[in-house]
């Protein structure tokens, strides 16, 4: 089992993405010999114990350039590694499973995401039922193409589940952590009481709401910390003409997995205030999980699954009501000290039955079992 060659396959994401190769090629590198990514503009050579191969496309941001040149440029660097076993991180990469089941080889398609739902939400296509037709279409190429598929993996039961594959598992991305990393925060008034926001920058990640209720909220020594991709300038230039005051908000732009650590340890409250869109009403946000590790509240979109799955340390609102998320973040300003319990009691939860160490040992388990398979 130790010989066989693993190589995992991305087109869209960063090399060094957290799911791809933090937790799933660095966790399978412990045991298994050979394990390689294929990833656009990364550089190449042994990342912890990973093989890492790039290939180098400036114009990463343009959307038909990578579907019609990149991804070939991808798929023929990772036909190159001549692994035993590929796994698929992008939809767009599905049409190659078959070409690479000819050559002998065995496929894992890993679904990050609903896709057939995200495709609903996206901007770029204009039209309602422009969005509908391309989202049953696809619906019907993934279920028929993953059906070749020797195993699927993905990251909530019910997306699992749709496929309906013989061989598969939910990997949940539950982050890494140990005990020792858990923080424990105080705050009094005399400090900066800094909000915090980490991941996409988009609409549907409602991030002008975030905005508006920060331009509201009458608090001096409150700061909002903006870290990562914004979808377009246009966007970023609209949300920032929000803020009256300006030196309320820091807006960082990208930043490494590093970087952004430091800052969120800085942190005294998350906001997950996406939008209640298909994709997002069944999901695990990563960044809950992050907020909760360093020690800080969390306002969440009033999503009935997140409402239910985490009851228990957030507090949630309408995304759209920015007058009720301004009067909860005054709330928690106001009495952080007593909800610190509840954030302590989450944390003991994530270290005891959410963390990555779990889903470590599911993913090697499941790798042998795909091996075993002739």
């Amino acid at each position: 089992m130790k010989n066989s060659k693993i190589c995992h396959v991305t087109s869209v994401h960063n090399w060094n993405d957290i799911r791809i190769f933090k937790k799933q090629c660095i966790s399978l590198a412990k045991i298994f010999d050979d394990v390689s990514l294929v990833a656009p503009n990364a550089p190449e050579g042994i990342v912890d114990g990973v093989h890492v191969w790039g290939v180098n496309f400036p114009d990463i941001k343009n959307r038909k350039k990578r579907f019609f040149k990149l991804r070939k440029l991808i798929i023929q660097k990772a036909i190159d590694v001549d692994a035993d076993i590929y796994q698929f991180h992008d939809p767009e990469l599905l049409p190659f499973a078959k070409k690479l089941k000819k050559l002998g080889k065995k496929v894992i398609y890993d679904s990050h995401e609903n896709v057939p739902a995200t495709i609903l939400t996206k901007d770029w296509l204009r039209y309602d039922w422009v969005k509908k037709i391309l989202s049953k279409g696809y619906n019907k190429f993934e279920k028929s193409i993953t059906k070749k598929c020797d195993a699927i993996i993905s990251v909530l039961p019910n997306i699992t589940n749709s496929f309906k594959h013989p061989l598969s598992e939910t990997i949940y991305n539950y982050p890494i952590i140990e005990s020792s990393q858990l923080l424990s925060k105080s705050y009094n008034d005399d400090e900066i009481f800094n909000i915090v926001y980490h991941g996409g920058l988009t609409k549907q990640r409602g991030i002008k709401e975030i905005c508006l209720a920060i331009n509201q909220l009458d608090r001096k020594n409150c700061k909002l910390h903006l870290m990562g991709a914004w979808e377009s300038n246009e966007f970023e230039n609209e949300c920032m003409n929000i803020i009256e005051d300006k030196s309320k908000v820091i807006n960082y732009g990208l930043l490494s997995f590093e970087e952004c650590q430091l800052i969120l340890k800085q942190g005294h409250l998350g906001l997950v205030l996406l939008h209640h869109s298909p994709n997002y009403l069944y999901s695990l946000p990563i960044k809950l999980y992050e907020y909760i590790i360093n020690g800080m509240a969390v306002i969440m979109s009033d999503i009935p699954f997140w409402k239910e799955e985490f009851a228990s340390v957030a507090r949630f609102s309408d995304p759209f009501d920015t007058k009720n998320v301004v009067s909860l973040m005054e709330n928690i300003i106001d009495n952080f000290e007593q909800n610190k319990s509840k954030i302590v009691e989450f944390q003991n939860l994530i270290i005891s039955n959410q963390s990555w160490a779990g889903e470590e040992k599911k993913l090697v388990t499941f790798y042998k079992k795909i091996i075993s398979k002739s």
